[in-house]
């Protein structure tokens, strides 16, 4: 049986880890991650002014990965209240994780990644070989959480076949 691997990706801090400036909604903020042990990291968050400092150092070329993100609004937009179709594909996608018998199913989640992120919905932060296998590192937008998804080869999937099925579970 093929076990999923899951990266734990710590959550964004609420402070700047150098001058410790606390990060408002709509900031820009700038993480550096750091494998600590396998499938495990730590993450630093820097506000713009004391990215600036970071870049001077050699803090990037010491970490496993880095990008930037900004501070959603704590306040949901009336357009978020709605149930669209890919927030149902969001949900979907949570299933399909939870679920053991998507360990078979690995087009299917893989498929509804690339929906998510063109709807805006998940962000590839960072590609990790692991064992042979490429996963990504996503991060569902305005949640600040962390997905972690194999990354498979679109010439190996049967793209109608998993069209189909996800046309049917999203139906």
């Amino acid at each position: 049986m093929n076990a999923r691997i899951q990266f734990q990706i710590p959550r964004r801090t609420q402070n700047c880890a150098l001058k410790g400036e606390h990060f408002q909604a709509g900031m820009e903020v700038f993480s550096l991650l750091y494998e600590e042990t396998q499938g495990s990291f730590s993450r630093k968050d820097y506000c713009r002014r004391c990215w600036d400092e970071v870049l001077i150092t050699d803090k990037i070329q010491q970490s496993d990965g880095y990008w930037k993100c900004t501070v959603p609004s704590s306040m949901p937009s009336k357009k978020a209240a709605r149930s669209t179709r890919s927030e149902q594909a969001l949900e979907l996608l949570h299933s399909l994780l939870q679920n053991e018998e998507s360990l078979n199913n690995k087009e299917e989640v893989f498929i509804l990644s690339i929906l998510l992120q063109h709807a805006k919905k998940l962000v590839l932060r960072k590609e990790i070989e692991c064992k042979g296998k490429k996963y990504g590192v996503f991060e569902i937008s305005q949640k600040e959480d962390y997905l972690t998804i194999e990354m498979i080869p679109l010439v190996s999937i049967d793209v109608d076949v998993v069209q189909k099925s996800l046309a049917q579970k999203l139906a």
